[in-house]
Formats: structure tokens, sequence, C-alpha cells
């Protein structure tokens, strides 16, 4: 013989936490939002600085070249 059949339905999903309401979910967005964003403008910041770093270097090379063939 078979064992008792169960057909309840689970109600974890119609439970409302504090990690999952909306509004909270909202905020950490925003929150999200506001690092990656400084991230990007941090990022594009260090790129700028590095261009100039590889042009100086760019620079000091031919310089040094100039000064062998001479």
């Amino acid at each position: 013989m078979n064992g008792p059949r169960f057909n309840k339905k689970c109600e974890c999903e119609k439970t409302n936490t504090p990690s999952t309401s909306k509004p909270q979910r909202s905020k950490n967005s925003a929150k999200l939002a506001k690092v990656l964003r400084d991230l990007a403008v941090e990022i594009h910041n260090h790129a700028a600085k590095m261009e100039k770093v590889v042009e100086e270097i760019g620079q000091i090379l031919e310089d040094m070249a100039v000064s062998d063939d001479e």
C-alpha cells in the first residue's frame, strides 16, 4: 500500500520579510546605483591618469631613440 498523500501548498511565498520587501529593495537599488556610479567615475579618472602616463613614457622612449641615433 501507498502512504497517505499530502497536497498542502507551501506558504513561504506569502510571507513578507524586511529583506524582500519592495521599499527595502528600492533603497538598496538606489545605494547600489550610487556605488556603481561612483566606481565608474573613479575608473574613468584612473584611465585618464594612465593615458597621461603612457603618453609620457612614449615621449621618453622617443627621446631615448633620438639620442641613440646621434
